[in-house]
């Protein structure tokens, strides 16, 4: 198949409240503006459009990032930015809290999209993986915690997203199941995409874990040395590509071996590791602690009451996730790119 197709549609979950944590006052993390959101999108729609993609379905907000994005498509010329798709918002009730990533969510998928395409930080991802069916999911990082997205610019994403959801590229050829942490504790139950951490705390706070002497334990699916976040202290010890099946367990605290980890941008500390060990897929294990708080992919979530018993699950199969240098390998190797 030469050059793109037409008619396909894409979900854009933009958070506006990524890049705004705890973490931007006590590290070298820059701050994403809504300015900089919206040229993030404008760079996205381009790679969008030239693949053919005709209409995006996104979130709104009610924090200016939608304005921001209506104001550029009103400035948009083909001449200097190519064709773009149209972008509609899905209503829903914006309420600025973590339910309107669900329900944004929900409306895309009832909608059809083909790909969805979120931007902000590993907890933004997760929120949208946890509703999503197997639609392709293409996470780009604006967030603090970013061992999950992909750090390649817009552009290039949105070539890759638009020739999976034009259908020019299969789903077998161009996606990959993405591992995911499942937790469960009485009758609830949660999912986490790259790690969970217990807190020595007594209460959400701020949320954003940025202390390494309050962990007890880390559980990590993915643990890359570039990784930014919870993760690259496992990587510092015992590294797990996103292609291994298998996910990582650390006991932390005082008697262990020092390891130097980026725990966020800028912000380098050393962790005493005291243990560590392989979990496999499919083998469900109890966390040792019994009170704290749990942190999902970088954010304390979860208050354990004395006596709870977290148990956890390695799956890997989690979320379809796009492999843009793969993808656009493709389009070269087989004309995708060719007018």
């Amino acid at each position: 198949m030469t050059g793109p197709t037409h008619g396909s549609t894409v979900g854009l979950v933009a958070n506006p409240a990524s890049g705004h944590d705890l973490r931007r006052l006590i590290s070298g993390a820059s701050i994403a503006t809504n300015l900089e959101k919206v040229n993030v999108v404008r760079r996205l729609l381009s790679g969008l459009g030239a693949t053919g993609v005709e209409r995006v379905l996104m979130m709104p907000d009610a924090s200016g990032l939608t304005l921001g994005v209506e104001r550029a498509h009103e400035q948009h010329r083909v001449d200097r930015d190519g064709v773009w798709p149209e972008v509609e918002f899905v209503s829903i009730e914006v309420r600025q809290t973590i339910e309107d990533t669900h329900s944004a969510t929900r409306a895309m998928l009832t909608a059809g999209v083909g790909a969805i395409v979120v931007l902000g930080g590993d907890g933004t991802a997760r929120a949208v993986a946890s509703v999503i069916d197997d639609t392709p999911l293409l996470a780009l990082s604006t967030g603090t915690n970013n061992a999950f997205g992909v750090m390649t610019d817009a552009t290039v994403a949105g070539l890759a997203g638009g020739f999976v959801a034009n259908g020019c590229c299969p789903v077998g050829d161009g996606c990959r199941r993405a591992k995911r942490l499942d937790v469960r504790f009485g009758d609830r139950t949660e999912r986490a995409l790259v790690d969970v951490a217990v807190v020595d705390a007594d209460g959400v706070g701020a949320r954003a874990v940025w202390h390494p002497s309050t962990l007890r334990e880390l559980v990590v699916t993915i643990a890359e040395p570039g990784a930014i976040g919870l993760s690259a202290i496992a990587a510092a010890v015992s590294p797990s590509r996103p292609d291994d099946p298998t996910g990582r367990h650390l006991t932390l605290g005082t008697g262990g071996r020092a390891a130097i980890a980026a725990i966020a941008p800028g912000l380098v500390r050393s962790v005493s590791v005291a243990a560590t060990r392989v979990i496999q897929p499919d083998e469900p294990f109890r966390l040792d602690s019994t009170t704290g708080v749990l942190a999902l992919d970088g954010e304390r979530d979860i208050l354990l009451d004395r006596g709870d018993t977290p148990e956890i699950t390695l799956t890997t199969n989690g979320p379809l996730v796009i492999d843009v240098p793969k993808v656009l390998g493709l389009a070269a190797e087989r004309g995708w790119l060719r007018c």
